[in-house]
């Protein structure tokens, strides 16, 4: 740890037990964030995050935890918010922002193109996805934020750099798909609610074959649920480097979250292009990112982003039936 985040978190263990907390342990470092696990006064272990965004940019943590805070008390598996000693859900030590969670005692889901997931663990992801969009869809969480990001912020982000693209091989293409697919999801009309944004496998947790946790909402918003469809399907069902997608574990997702969601999902070319969209979406995060994205490596031609690639895949699905 640099010596300032090691005094960002020793005041943070300050706001979360009165002195008898133990020294934590670094879990994970990370651009976004450091994870850090460590034994409260109440000799139960707990999760501390320090934010490393800061408080003042673009986001905010009162929406993700307040959100975290609503599903858990609804009964969903995610992980519990433990409030400060004087009951809030986060706080600002010097713009980081700090928040704490109980422990859950699992592992995030690999997939691979060479490490298919197992058929009922794709159902049970899909099922717990359909539990809370039903708890989110139309207003049912209503906490209110200004500064949230929302499904259309990667876009702005990667047209923001339009001469940067522009000047890639096939960037006028890209910018083009671009701007239909940001037109088209405007003009979508299907159930709104507040929605995960990035339910990929890495955020879904399972002890043995029993899902226990849905994690990482930082990306967290408002809307059409079918956008959160469109990535889990991308990411589930045809992880990079593939080139097709596996049709059995794709209608076992789409299975699962029809049994307990707020509206059922068919699969046509509607939920292709939330694929395509969510593809896109993070297509958007690659170039805007450049050359942080691709460190030491030249980056010429867009085909060289592996989600732009997985878009044309799905992209063709639907023109072979037009």
């Amino acid at each position: 740890m640099e010596k300032n985040t090691k005094n960002i978190v020793a005041q943070a263990l300050l706001k979360y037990a009165t002195g008898g907390a133990s020294i934590p342990t670094l879990l994970r470092e990370g651009i976004d964030n450091d994870i850090y696990i460590f034994q409260s006064e109440q000799n139960t272990k707990a999760v501390l995050r320090i934010g490393k965004r800061g408080t003042s940019e673009n986001t905010d943590i009162g929406f993700e935890v307040n959100l975290l805070d609503f599903l858990f008390e609804n009964g969903t598996a995610v992980p519990r918010p433990i409030r400060t000693i004087d009951g809030k859900l986060w706080c600002d030590i010097e713009n980081y922002s700090v928040t704490a969670f109980n422990f859950i005692d699992g592992k995030s889901y690999s997939v691979s193109k060479d490490s298919k997931p197992d058929i009922q663990k794709a159902h049970s992801a899909g099922l717990e996805l359909g539990k809370m969009h039903s708890l989110t869809a139309n207003e049912k969480f209503s906490y209110q934020s200004k500064k949230r990001r929302d499904i259309y912020t990667e876009f702005g982000r990667a047209l923001a750099k339009k001469q940067n693209i522009q000047d890639l091989q096939g960037g006028n293409e890209f910018l083009s798909h671009l701007e239909k697919y940001l037109l088209w999801a405007k003009n979508y009309s299907g159930i709104s609610g507040v929605i995960h944004n990035d339910y990929i496998p890495d955020n879904v947790m399972f002890s043995s074959d029993t899902l226990v946790a849905v994690i990482d909402f930082d990306w967290s918003c408002k809307g059409p649920l079918a956008k959160d469809l469109g990535i889990a399907l991308a990411t589930w069902s045809s992880p990079d480097g593939l080139d097709t997608h596996w049709k059995d574990v794709f209608t076992s997702f789409v299975d699962g979250y029809n049994q307990s969601s707020p509206q059922k999902i068919l699969i046509n070319d509607d939920l292709y292009r939330w694929i395509c969209f969510s593809c896109l979406t993070d297509a958007c995060t690659f170039f805007a990112d450049l050359p942080e994205s691709c460190p030491g490596i030249v980056i010429d031609n867009v085909l060289q982003c592996r989600r732009y690639n997985k878009f044309l895949y799905f992209k063709s699905l639907i023109e072979a039936k037009e």
